[in-house]
């Protein structure tokens, strides 16, 4: 493992895709196509991963033991696992579609989707669950969704719903992107927002209370709605 010290004398610049520990005591991130982590105390960095294919997207395992990631090592995008100490990453799927890694379930299962070999797909291919003990991924639920996020255990998944392109600054319409939740035990769906413009990027609160998202809804600052903003929506009454 490569090490580069906070004084500049080996100076990371624009590192990627950044994720705080679970206890906020180090930072994993993506540079140069290799998986990094740096402690918060004092900004030494060392490396876990060194391959020729781009590594990207750690994502803490609960217990801040180890990183899940993306890799491009068999040409499309596959999840893998490294331990935070360092080690063989593990490769978790085997799919020739792009698959995607949203987050943990537990301590050895991943919440994954796959969407497809183009470059830009806004249907989503449904939500799976990756396993770390070498069995073959399976579906958790099928239905278009986008950029899934799921309490501890898997329990209820808010996910994006919608067909626009969310680079499209200002659009109201039919196409864009609502926030949805699906509950694990009834298998039930149901809007979550209703603004006619886009919600994206869903993640939970620690308490699962609340989702917070980014939107292009008109607020202070943001009167034409060409920006993104980070809102808070209350799952009980859906207040926003």
């Amino acid at each position: 493992m490569l090490e580069a010290a906070a004084d500049g004398a080996n100076e990371l610049v624009f590192p990627r895709h950044p994720s705080l520990s679970p206890d906020s005591s180090q930072v994993a991130f993506s540079h140069q196509g290799d998986i990094w982590v740096a402690a918060v105390s004092d900004g030494r960095a060392r490396r876990l991963t060194a391959h020729d294919a781009y590594d990207g997207t750690p994502l803490w395992s609960p217990d801040g033991s180890k990183l899940a990631f993306l890799s491009t090592r068999f040409g499309n995008n596959d999840v893998f696992v490294v331990a935070v100490e360092g080690g063989a990453p593990q490769r978790v799927t085997w799919h020739s579609e792009h698959d995607q890694v949203h987050g943990w379930l537990d301590h050895d299962r991943l919440l994954l989707s796959r969407t497809g070999t183009r470059m830009y797909s806004r249907r989503g291919r449904g939500a799976w669950v990756g396993y770390l003990d070498g069995r073959t991924p399976t579906m958790l639920v099928d239905t278009a969704m986008l950029r899934p996020a799921a309490t501890a255990g898997g329990g209820v998944i808010a996910y994006e719903r919608g067909h626009g392109d969310p680079r499209r600054r200002g659009y109201r319409g039919s196409a864009s992107s609502a926030l949805w939740l699906w509950d694990a035990a009834s298998g039930e769906h149901h809007a979550l927002t209703d603004f006619d413009g886009n919600d994206l990027n869903p993640m939970w609160s620690p308490t699962a209370n609340h989702v917070y998202f980014t939107s292009d809804r008109e607020c202070v600052g943001n009167e034409d709605g060409r920006e993104l903003g980070l809102w808070r929506v209350d799952v009980a009454n859906g207040a926003v």
